[in-house]
């Protein structure tokens, strides 16, 4: 009788901590082809709401910019806009980011969500209500503010700190529109490291 019919003929006794062992490496091992296929973003950051090519759909000015909207796992609630590091094919600076959120934000109006973060690496910093961003798409789409100029700088109205107090000091008048200004470049600058 030769080595593989003996180890075929005897039985198989696992202990506990064996079986253990053997589902832990089996995960680990189904975790780390998920992890290669799929890719790390995928896994860490959530399902992709707005990708490359739905930016690129939206504006064909937009092909190359690292910029993508996703939805994280287990949260419906939330989405997340966030700015990568721009590509060795395709730079682009703060208005081509602020032009691609108000563009996603177009592009959100129907969509179910309470916040949209803003971030940069995937490190969220600032947030956006869904009824500001819904309410931002909508002026964007009907070009209600000197051809969407003013949008840009009023973004920063409607962005609010992680800790839910609001981002930047807002006032009236004629100090209003240099704020605002100076305070979107803030924003956007942070955005953009």
């Amino acid at each position: 009788m030769g080595l593989y019919e003996k180890i075929g003929k005897q039985k198989m006794n696992l202990t506990t901590k064996q079986l253990t062992s053997l589902i832990a490496a089996a995960v680990v091992a189904v975790l780390t082809v998920a992890w290669m296929w799929l890719g790390a973003t995928t896994i860490l950051h959530g399902r992709t709401v707005i990708g490359p090519n739905e930016l690129k759909a939206l504006d064909p000015g937009n092909e190359g910019i690292n910029i993508v909207v996703s939805q994280p796992w287990f949260n419906d609630s939330v989405l997340v806009f966030n700015i990568g590091k721009p590509s060795k094919n395709r730079d682009f600076d703060r208005l081509d980011a602020t032009r691609c959120l108000l563009q996603c934000a177009q592009s959100l109006e129907n969509h179910d969500y309470k916040r949209l973060y803003l971030a940069n690496d995937w490190k969220r910093m600032y947030y956006i209500n869904s009824d500001d961003v819904k309410s931002l798409g909508q002026r964007y789409r009907n070009g209600d503010t000197w051809n969407n100029a003013l949008l840009y700088v009023e973004l920063s109205e409607s962005v609010h700190t992680l800790n839910d107090s609001i981002a930047f000091k807002h006032d009236d008048g004629l100090m209003r529109a240099i704020n605002n200004l100076g305070n979107w470049n803030t924003m956007m600058g942070n955005l953009m490291r």
